[in-house]
């Protein structure tokens, strides 16, 4: 069995962004678009190793979503077994809205949650923070690792760990964050910190082009998410002010995060009084 977290069996760049800066779709070994990559050159060696892995071995493919399934299909043409979807966790959102949580004396409490890095959109959280820093109606936030101390937003460590797996949920929940802003500039194969943000109750303004993090907006909470084509129609949100009427006009629900068994669920039966717990935690979520 072959896991398919990310696209490294597509290319050296995992993300799929090219020189690492924009998402270039996989096009063919050797086309312009790899000729101008910093992992062209290797891509060509990469993808034949890759051939020759899946000649010899033939697995069955894993994906966390189908958005990466069907990706990894399209690009690449090996003979694999068998391919199966298997999402690391299950969204369970609760059926009844909170009360609305953002007082109309304070500003809207604006997050990145996660990791620090580029390919996240970090750095669009960045600038979005500085253009507002000094506007009342706003506070920025980042939840998560790395990142540098900033004027700009509130930082604080989070790390989700076998013994803290709900620690960004909590943390969401604590800071009484508003709006989680989600802008990954490649297509996320699974992405856990969306599926946390909304179990936290905020709100997700995500990138349309983000993969299986906007899909699963719409999937589990499209009534608590707002998908965006570009960063110039981010900034009109904020410069506006729309973004705190969406908000606000929202019926924000929480959640909790079931955690599957990943290979496991693939190779064993779910043993039944999982799925009786299951089956109790919807009733009472």
């Amino acid at each position: 069995m072959l896991w398919l977290h990310d696209f490294f069996t597509l290319c050296p760049s995992y993300t799929l962004l090219r020189n690492d800066v924009a998402f270039c779709g996989a096009p063919q070994p050797g086309s312009a678009a790899c000729g101008i990559c910093v992992y062209g050159e290797e891509r060509r060696q990469h993808t034949q190793r890759m051939a020759a892995f899946m000649m010899a071995t033939r697995p069955v493919l894993l994906a966390p979503s189908q958005t990466a399934l069907d990706l990894c299909r399209q690009r690449a043409t090996w003979p694999v077994a068998d391919s199966a979807v298997m999402p690391p966790a299950r969204l369970v959102m609760s059926e009844q809205p909170l009360p609305l949580v953002t007082a109309p004396d304070r500003p809207l409490r604006v997050a990145h949650v996660g990791a620090a890095a580029l390919h996240k959109g970090w750095a669009v959280f960045e600038r979005l923070a500085a253009m507002h820093a000094d506007d009342p109606r706003y506070a920025f936030y980042h939840l998560g690792a790395g990142g540098t101390p900033s004027r700009c937003y509130r930082s604080e460590a989070v790390r989700v760990g076998p013994d803290s797996r709900d620690a960004m949920t909590l943390a969401i929940r604590r800071s009484e964050i508003d709006v989680v802003v989600l802008w990954s500039i490649w297509p996320e194969t699974f992405c856990f910190t969306v599926h946390e943000a909304l179990a936290g109750g905020a709100f997700v303004i995500a990138r349309e082009a983000s993969g299986h993090a906007w899909r699963a907006v719409q999937a589990h909470a499209p009534w608590q998410g707002l998908g965006v084509a570009d960063e110039a129609g981010l900034i009109r949100l904020f410069d506006s002010g729309e973004v705190i009427g969406l908000v606000r006009r929202a019926e924000r629900r929480t959640g909790h995060l079931d955690r599957n068994r990943n290979t496991a669920d693939f190779l064993l039966p779910r043993p039944p009084h999982l799925d009786d717990a299951l089956a109790i935690s919807e009733l009472s979520a």
